[in-house]
C-alpha cells in the first residue's frame, strides 16, 4: 500500500504530454514523487529499459533503485551523468578500452605539465580552471584569473598527453558522450529521462539533455533554484531558470509543502531567500507548525564562539537528550570548524567530519604532533621519518633510506646524534641542520610549537607548499597553540586520548560545511561564523551580486537542514592568517528577520571585547562597508563596494562606481547608501 501523495506531488506524478520541470523545495518529498512517477510510467506500459534516471551521486542512484524495487518489484536504469556517459560510449563503440583518469591521475598529469611554467597557481587550482575553460571556451582571455590563464596555455598539451596515454578524464567522458547524443545515435532510445538535482547541471550536461529532447525523449527535471550552490565548480543556474525556453513545450510545477522543518525555521529561511532576484520564487509551507524559536548567540571572539558551540552541543546531548548523530554543526568553511573540533575534544564529545579531513588527520597536525612526540621519545622512528624533511632540509627519501640501513635497527635519532660525522658530506650537512633545529627538549608544548613554527620556519614552509590551503592549515595549528601552555607530556597525553576517542566515536556529532551537508537533515543544527566577510564570503574578481545570491542560497541550505532546532552564532573578532580581524554580524541575520526584533537575540560575552547588540555593530561608523553595499562619493557618484581592508573611518574601500571606474577610497570620504533592493 502506497501512502497518498499530496496534491502537488500527485500532479507531478501524473503529468504527461510535455517536458516537465518540478521545482522541489527542501524537505518537500521530491524523491518519493520521482519514484512514484517512474512506477506509474512503468505501470502505464512504458518498458523499464526505456526510462533513465540521472542523479549526481552513486549513492542517490542506489537509493532510487532500492525505492523502486520496494514500490514496483523491479527497477529502471539509473546512474550519474558520468556513469551513463561511459555506458553510452561502450554501447556505441566509442570507448576503445581507454584508461579513465580520476582526480588524482589528473593532478599528477597537471603537476608534470606545470614544471615547465612559471608559478602562480597550484595544480589543484589549475585542474579546476581546466574544467571551467573547457565548459566556457568562448570566454575572453582577460576574464580568466592566473589559474585560468595557465589552464588556457596547457590545455592543448594536456589533451595531447591524455591521447598519448590512451586515457580520458571525466570531462572528456561527457564531451564524447555529448557528441554521440548530438549525432542522433540515441534518438528514440528513451521515452523519458528523469534528472535529479537539475540546478547543479553544467552547460555540457545541458547540451546532452537538450540533444536527447531533440531526439524525441521527454525530459523531467527535478531541482530547486534556491539550493543552487555549486556555481564555483561549473553548475549553471540559468538551466533551471530558462527551462521553458530550452525544452519547449514545457510545464513547470512546484512542491512547497515542507515535511522537515518547523514553522520558525521556514519563516526565517523564506525571508532570507526572498532577497534573491535570480529565482523562480516559492514559499515553503511547514506541516509542523510547532517549534522553538531560532536562537542567535554573539561571542567576543572565535575561540569563545567555539567553546559556546561545544556548550550548546553538550546541552543538546546531555540535557535535552538529542542523539549526537542527529546534531550537526555546519560552517561556511572547513577552517571555521577547526577551533570547534578542539572545543568538542576538550569536552569529550565525539564527532564525525563529513566531506573533509578531521583535525587529527590533517597533515599539519600530524607533523607538529610528530615533532612533539619525538622530543618526548627520541627513539620513535616513525615520528622522525615523518618530519625529518618537513620543512625541507635536504633529507629526501633516498637519504633517509640509507640512514635507516646504516642505523641497523637502532633508534635512528640517537644513532645520528652519535654517528653524524660518519655520514657522507651531503647527508652530514642535512643531518647537522636537523640536529641544530631539534636541539634540547622543550619544557612546554607551547615552547615546542613555537620552535617548530617560527624558528624552524614550518609556517613559512606550509605557506609556500600550498598557498590556497594555508588559511585552513593555520586554523588547525591555532587549535593546538591555544591549548599548548602546559607541560609537554601532559599535552601529548591529552591530545593522544582525544585523537583516539575521535576515531572511535563514529556515532558522534556531525561536523560539515554547508556545501557538504546538502541533501542531509538533522534534528538540531548549529550554524557558526555568521559574520560579514565570512558568511557571506565575497571574493575579489567575481561579480559581487552573483556571489551574494549564491552565498544566500548556501545559507538557506544550511538553515533548511534543521528539523526542530536551529541556532546561529557569530563572533566580534576572528583569527585569520595569524591576525585578529574585527567582525560584525552577517547581513543574513537581518535579512532573515533574526536581529530586527522579530525573534529574540541572546548575546553571550564572557570576556572583552565589550558586549554589543548586533544592530549596534551593524550601525558602527565604517562597519557597513562590506562587498555588495552601495555607497556615494562627492566626485565619483554612486557605486558598489567590491572589497574592504581595515575597519572604521580609516578603512580602505574598493569601489566600482556606476561610471565603470574602479577606485580605492578611504571610508571617511564615502556616504553609505545601504544594500541594493
Amino acid at each position: 500500500m502506497v501512502d497518498a501523495l499530496n496534491p502537488e506531488q500527485e500532479a507531478a506524478a501524473c503529468h504527461r504530454g510535455s517536458h516537465l520541470l518540478l521545482v522541489a523545495g527542501a524537505g518537500t518529498g521530491k524523491t518519493r514523487t520521482l519514484v512514484e512517477r517512474m512506477a506509474r510510467l512503468v505501470e502505464g506500459g512504458i518498458p523499464p529499459d526505456r526510462l533513465l534516471a540521472i542523479t549526481f551521486t552513486n549513492k542517490a542512484a542506489g537509493e532510487l533503485r532500492e525505492r523502486l524495487l520496494q514500490r514496483l518489484g523491479r527497477s529502471v536504469p539509473s546512474g550519474t551523468f558520468h556513469g551513463t556517459a561511459l555506458r553510452w560510449l561502450k554501447t556505441h563503440g566509442q570507448w576503445r578500452n581507454r584508461s579513465l583518469y580520476d582526480d588524482r591521475d589528473q593532478l599528477q598529469l597537471i603537476t608534470g605539465l606545470l614544471k615547465s611554467l612559471p608559478g602562480g597557481a597550484t595544480p589543484q587550482a589549475v585542474k579546476s580552471a581546466l574544467q571551467q575553460v573547457r565548459l566556457h571556451p568562448h570566454l575572453p582571455r582577460p576574464d580568466w584569473d592566473r589559474a585560468g590563464q595557465i589552464a588556457l596555455e596547457i590545455l592543448p598539451r594536456y589533451l595531447d598527453r591524455l591521447e598519448r596515454l590512451h586515457a580520458i578524464d571525466f570531462q572528456g567522458l561527457l564531451e564524447e558522450a555529448c557528441a554521440v547524443v548530438e549525432s542522433g545515435q540515441l534518438d528514440g532510445l528513451y521515452a523519458e529521462v528523469l534528472v535529479d538535482e537539475f540546478q547543479d547541471t553544467d552547460p555540457l550536461q545541458h547540451r546532452i539533455l537538450k540533444a536527447l529532447a531533440k531526439g524525441g525523449t521527454q525530459i523531467m527535471a527535478v531541482g530547486d533554484d534556491d539550493q543552487a550552490i555549486y556555481g564555483w565548480r561549473g553548475a549553471d543556474l540559468m538551466g533551471i531558470l530558462r527551462f521553458e525556453q530550452d525544452y519547449p513545450p514545457a510545464d513547470v510545477l512546484k512542491l512547497t509543502e515542507n515535511y522537515r522543518s518547523t514553522e520558525p525555521i521556514l519563516a526565517a529561511a523564506n525571508a532570507l531567500i526572498a532577497r534573491n532576484v535570480e529565482r523562480r520564487g516559492k514559499t515553503l509551507v511547514g506541516q509542523n507548525r510547532q517549534g522553538d524559536e531560532i536562537r542567535v548567540f554573539g561571542h567576543g571572539d572565535d575561540r569563545q564562539e567555539a567553546e559556546g558551540v561545544a556548550a550548546l552541543a553538550a546541552k543538546l546531548v546531555h540535557t535535552e537528550s538529542y542523539a549526537p548523530q542527529n546534531i550537526a554543526i555546519l560552517a561556511r568553511t572547513n577552517a571555521q570548524l577547526r577551533p570547534i573540533e578542539g572545543a568538542l575534544n576538550t569536552r569529550g564529545l565525539g564527532y564525525r567530519l563529513l566531506g573533509g579531513t578531521a583535525l587529527f588527520d590533517t597533515k599539519e597536525v600530524r607533523d607538529l604532533m610528530a615533532y612533539l612526540r619525538l622530543w618526548a621519545n627520541p627513539a620513535s622512528d616513525p615520528d622522525f621519518l615523518r618530519i625529518a624533511n618537513r620543512p625541507r632540509r635536504g633529507l629526501g627519501a633516498k637519504a633517509l633510506e640509507k640512514i635507516q640501513k646504516a642505523s641497523a635497527g637502532s633508534p635512528i635519532l640517537p644513532w645520528l646524534q652519535s654517528n653524524v660525522e660518519d655520514l657522507e658530506t651531503r647527508a652530514k650537512k642535512a643531518v647537522k641542520r636537523f640536529l641544530d633545529d631539534f636541539g634540547e627538549p622543550p619544557t612546554t608544548a607551547l615552547e615546542a610549537l613555537d620552535r617548530v613554527l617560527e624558528e624552524m620556519g614550518y609556517l613559512e614552509f606550509l605557506a609556500a607548499e600550498d598557498p590556497e590551503r594555508f588559511e585552513s592549515r593555520q586554523a588547525s595549528i591555532d587549535v593546538l597553540v591555544h591549548d599548548a601552555n602546559k607541560e609537554l607530556q601532559a599535552f601529548l597525553e591529552q591530545w593522544g586520548l582525544a585523537a583516539t576517542g575521535d576515531k572511535a566515536r563514529g556515532d558522534g556529532l556531525r561536523l560539515a560545511t554547508c556545501h557538504a551537508a546538502k541533501g542531509l537533515e538533522f534534528d538540531a543544527v548549529i550554524l557558526p561564523g555568521w559574520e560579514e566577510g565570512m558568511f557571506p564570503m565575497i571574493r575579489d574578481g567575481a561579480d559581487p551580486h552573483d556571489q551574494l545570491e549564491e552565498e544566500r542560497r548556501l545559507a538557506y541550505v544550511g538553515m533548511t537542514r534543521a528539523r526542530h532546532r536551529l541556532m546561529i552564532t557569530w563572533a566580534q573578532r576572528r583569527m585569520s592568517r595569524g591576525q585578529w580581524q574585527d567582525a560584525r554580524p552577517s547581513r543574513f541575520l537581518r535579512e532573515s528577520g533574526l536581529i530586527d526584533g522579530a525573534l529574540p537575540v541572546r548575546a553571550v560575552q564572557r570576556r572583552p571585547p565589550r558586549s554589543m547588540d548586533p544592530d549596534e555593530l551593524l550601525d558602527q561608523e565604517g562597519g557597513a562597508y562590506a562587498p555588495g553595499f552601495r555607497v556615494d562619493h562627492e566626485t565619483f557618484g554612486e557605486g558598489l563596494v567590491l572589497g574592504v581592508r581595515g575597519m572604521g573611518a580609516t578603512a580602505s574601500i574598493q569601489v566600482r562606481f556606476d561610471s565603470g571606474e574602479k577606485k580605492t577610497i578611504r571610508a571617511s570620504f564615502l556616504k553609505p547608501l545601504g544594500y541594493p533592493d
